[in-house]
């Protein structure tokens, strides 16, 4: 714990290599409207975009994607891997997976930074979550180019190695910019990769996130409908530029998929500790959903009616294993919800968090709100409840209902590929916070 609380005390952060884990849980609490952004006319454009375009070929291409075929269908072992976003928290779980597969080469895409070359980054975020730098692996197995996604010419330097696959895990994960970096990474830098993939005839694995499901107002404007892998768009409201750009990212790809490639999108969920051992993201700090935990440990409170609401746990280990079988699957299956179908109540999150000697009291509605507007006139406590501040582009909670997601056709093929999501437990829980607790998150 003393090793990665000192790095997570230096750890700064890292443009475009985190996939989303932020969004995945019913966000009823937040208490201000933040999408001021959609008054900026290219985000309106961008809205406009994604209402007016004709979906018709891409989900016609979606209806491919059945069960059926994932049994019957045609696999595609991986082999030479090009993996983008691999010091990421879900890439580098990734790359772990990709790895510990003797027969599998895995080429990085990665940036120097302060000095420090892509290689050395990328030991060094091996060592933080494994206590290995696999450092036998580099220049064999491990090859690391310089590069980014958003500079298309950047992937001629792997012109000369026989890839096969191609998986992206690099996003930017803000919800809001006033420049074009959320949208040159997560579309821009999508559209670069599929060029590449198409150019030299690769398969193109996208990791995408379950938000893209967006809100359906409640006056009668939208139809109630459910979020599966046969769906991209039935008008839900997608009303910040990163949901937007991830929603937009997904479009491209099955957009290729309806041409005749090779693509997949897997979305993935609320991404958290492994269920091995507790460990979780370097930068936890800017995870959203622990983000708006501590606001009720900042608050020792939390209404009865959050208590009664489900989260979704997705352990990064076992995301990771699942992603390597799913980019495996036939051509015709391109799209999978790929996130845990156990979920727990916050009233349990609640109860184990007081046993690991948090303090978090049951309250009614009213008392909560009295003590979230006191708290937000009081300095001290302003960034312990920021993660409740702050909106994740979801509306006014009485008059949208974020969209239900379905991964009923995920679950089985990942039972056809032996894997099962955990149940989560009490201990998964303690060990969870615990780990957080001695690296001082939920300090005041």
């Amino acid at each position: 714990t003393e090793k990665l609380k000192e790095i997570s005390k230096t750890y700064t952060g890292e443009e475009s290599t985190e996939s989303d884990s932020l969004n995945t849980e019913e966000d009823t609490d937040t208490i201000e409207e933040t999408t001021q952004n959609n008054k900026n006319s290219e985000e309106n454009t961008v809205l406009k975009d994604i209402d007016e375009y004709d979906y018709t070929a891409i989900h016609e291409r979606l209806k491919k994607n059945s069960f059926e075929n994932y049994t019957s269908g045609s696999r595609k072992k991986l082999s030479k891997v090009l993996l983008t976003g691999a010091t990421g928290f879900l890439g580098i779980h990734v790359l772990r997976e990709l790895i510990e597969q003797d027969d599998v080469v895995v080429y990085c895409m990665l940036r120097g930074n302060k000095g420090k070359s892509g290689a050395d980054r990328l030991k060094n975020r091996l060592f933080y979550y494994f206590d290995e730098e696999y450092a036998g692996l580099f220049g064999i197995r491990l090859i690391v180019r310089d590069g980014a996604i958003t500079n298309e010419g950047d992937f001629a330097a792997f012109d000369d190695d026989p890839i096969d696959t191609i998986i992206n895990c690099a996003a930017s994960v803000k919800h809001f910019s006033s420049g074009t970096d959320i949208y040159d990474t997560n579309v821009t830098g999508v559209k670069n990769g599929l060029a590449y993939a198409k150019k030299r005839g690769l398969r193109y694995i996208h990791i995408s996130t379950t938000s893209t499901a967006g809100e359906i107002l409640l006056d009668g404007r939208h139809e109630v409908f459910t979020y599966d892998e046969q769906t991209l768009y039935r008008g839900q409201i997608l009303d910040n530029q990163y949901l937007s750009s991830k929603f937009l990212s997904e479009r491209v790809v099955l957009e290729a998929a309806a041409g005749g490639m090779d693509t997949k999108v897997i979305r993935v969920g609320n991404l958290m500790a492994r269920s091995s051992d507790g460990i979780f993201q370097i930068n936890f700090r800017t995870n959203g959903f622990i983000s708006r935990l501590r606001a009720y440990v900042t608050l020792n409170e939390m209404p009865y009616k959050k208590m009664l609401q489900r989260a979704e746990f997705s352990p990064i280990d076992i995301t990771a294993k699942a992603i390597v079988a799913l980019a495996s699957s036939p051509k015709e299956c391109c799209l999978f919800n790929c996130f845990n179908n156990h979920t727990v109540v916050y009233g349990d999150i609640l109860d184990v968090a007081t046993r690991e000697g948090l303090c978090i009291n049951p309250v009614t509605d009213a008392e909560f709100e009295k003590s979230l507007h006191e708290a937000m006139l009081d300095e001290t406590k302003r960034e312990g409840i920021s993660g409740l501040i702050t909106t994740v582009g979801m509306g006014v909670k009485k008059e949208r209902l974020l969209t239900a997601v379905n991964n009923d056709y995920t679950i089985m093929a990942l039972y056809h590929e032996n894997i099962f999501w955990p149940i989560l437990s009490r201990q998964y829980l303690g060990s969870f916070i615990d780990f957080l607790n001695g690296l001082g998150f939920w300090e005041k």
